[in-house]
């Protein structure tokens, strides 16, 4: 039975919805139905065509292609000086890690799956959920690097934090237990490079932080003056 037929019958009167607008959008035509709903071909003010229900548009539910909640996410922003803020440029940097494959770092990121969570694709929401604990100096972080970026896997970090969770970051052992290559720089004043060529030439680790041996033979250099860390 036809639509029109089946709305006289239950005395029901057609709703014209041709050239009506509700929103941004304007109907076009009727669309094939889906599930006995009938559906309508619209044209967004934006330029893009969009297919919505006639009882979501005819409700205020659908107003727009999806143009018109971007929009007003940026100017939820925008009106709150956020734009500006510190923590949006982290935002920005966080969304073109996951999305944009002409970046650089896309590779690390986006190209292995990293994503960021639909929620946080709302700024005004990673803000509401991450601003408290930010502080001036401090980078997001990924709890398990393996995993995207959301509320539950994301804390702030400091550079050297962050240094030491890396992937491709190399602990040694030292005699304070493991720790990354730059800290047991910096604790025994030998070189990161050295301590980092003397781990892959498989030095042990009562040997790794001599100083100036007078060989350098991989796990048989003599030994030198030891320094503590």
């Amino acid at each position: 039975m036809k639509n029109s037929a089946m709305l006289l019958l239950f005395g029901m009167r057609r709703i014209e919805m041709i050239g009506r607008s509700f929103g941004r959008l304007t109907v076009l035509r009727q669309a094939e139905n889906h599930k006995d709903r009938v559906r309508w071909l619209c044209r967004c003010d934006c330029g893009k065509e969009h297919i919505s229900y006639g009882t979501l548009m005819r409700s205020g539910h659908a107003k727009s292609c999806g143009c018109l909640d971007r929009d007003l996410k940026r100017a939820r922003a925008t009106s709150h000086g956020l734009s500006k803020h510190p923590l949006h440029a982290i935002w920005k940097g966080m969304l073109t890690r996951c999305d944009n494959p002409n970046r650089e770092q896309w590779s690390d990121y986006g190209g292995r799956g990293i994503a960021v969570c639909d929620e946080w694709r709302d700024f005004v929401r990673f803000y509401e959920d991450m601003h408290a604990d930010w502080r001036p100096g401090l980078s997001i972080e990924r709890r398990n690097n393996d995993l995207g970026y959301g509320p539950k896997n994301c804390v702030w970090a400091t550079r050297h934090e962050q240094a030491a969770n890396r992937r491709n970051c190399v602990w040694v052992d030292t005699p304070r237990g493991k720790m990354i290559v730059a800290d047991a720089a910096r604790l025994s004043g030998i070189s990161a490079g050295t301590i980092r060529q003397r781990h892959f030439a498989g030095w042990p680790p009562d040997r790794m932080f001599e100083r100036n041996p007078k060989g350098f033979n991989g796990k048989n250099c003599p030994p030198g003056r030891r320094i503590s860390v």
